[in-house]
């Protein structure tokens, strides 16, 4: 990761606006009702270009792809994960619903985003599209020159937070599985030269799940890479308070890179 001594590097969280066109295009996607991939491809390329170029109009240093070509931060996965053959089930209301209904009442009319429930054992099948991503993003750097690029990847506690577990005997057996899986991808970006950024807010926000007990320990794990040339340097972070589950199974995963 770059480091400054002279003003603070800008970023961001990682999702962007979508055009209302390739939003269509994905939810389609999703759905199972889309007819040409390589037209939503296409616009995806299109899109991650121009805010790649919008980033630096604005001043960001490390920039990324806005997450364009994900219908969302977690529920991409169930494409590139065997598994998730289950029944698409809807997520349960947070409790923040009790306090703010209103605003949740205009999020429940939006289109619903698929989350098919884990029901057999989970493997990684994504290469196809985790280099796809790749590639898009560093094509639209090649005219851009940014301090630093990065790109999202949800972490095992995320898919425990939005995707049903029906096949395995327990929450930490569930995330354990997710984060073997997940380490391909984890490490086809980092060894893409891209700086690796785990999204981890469900950990922090479990607590808000119906059902889910008290966070029990907090955790921050660093990892030092190796650079090409041998140095290393912190590229990837994960850090969150959650259930000691999820977050042994952050830690693991980032120790095996």
């Amino acid at each position: 990761m770059q480091r400054s001594e002279t003003r603070v590097l800008t970023s961001h969280t990682g999702s962007l606006p979508r055009p209302d066109d390739l939003v269509d295009l994905l939810f389609r996607n999703d759905a199972g009702r889309l007819d040409r991939r390589d037209v939503l491809d296409q616009r995806v390329r299109e899109v991650v270009a121009e805010v790649v170029q919008t980033q630096l109009q604005h001043g960001v240093d490390i920039v990324n792809d806005g997450e364009v070509g994900k219908v969302g931060y977690a529920t991409y996965i169930k494409d590139r994960l065997t598994g998730f053959g289950g029944e698409s089930q809807p997520r349960p209301k947070p409790l923040e619903w009790q306090e703010f209904p209103e605003f949740f009442s205009r999020r429940a009319a939006e289109p619903a985003v698929q989350t098919p429930a884990c029901s057999a054992p989970i493997t990684w099948q994504g290469d196809a599209e985790i280099r796809r991503d790749i590639l898009t993003l560093k094509g639209a750097l090649e005219t851009a020159r940014p301090t630093e690029a990065f790109m999202t990847s949800i972490s095992p506690g995320g898919i425990w937070y939005i995707l049903p577990n029906e096949y395995y005997p327990s929450d930490e057996a569930y995330v354990f599985a997710a984060a073997e899986a997940m380490r391909a991808e984890y490490l086809a970006v980092y060894e893409a030269g891209l700086v690796l950024q785990l999204d981890c807010a469900p950990v922090g926000l479990s607590g808000s799940r119906w059902g889910a007990q008290p966070p029990a320990v907090r955790t921050c794990q660093r990892r030092r890479l190796p650079r090409n040339g041998g140095d290393a340097h912190p590229s990837v972070e994960s850090c969150g308070r959650g259930h000691s589950a999820r977050a042994d199974a952050h830690a693991r995963v980032l120790g095996q890179l």
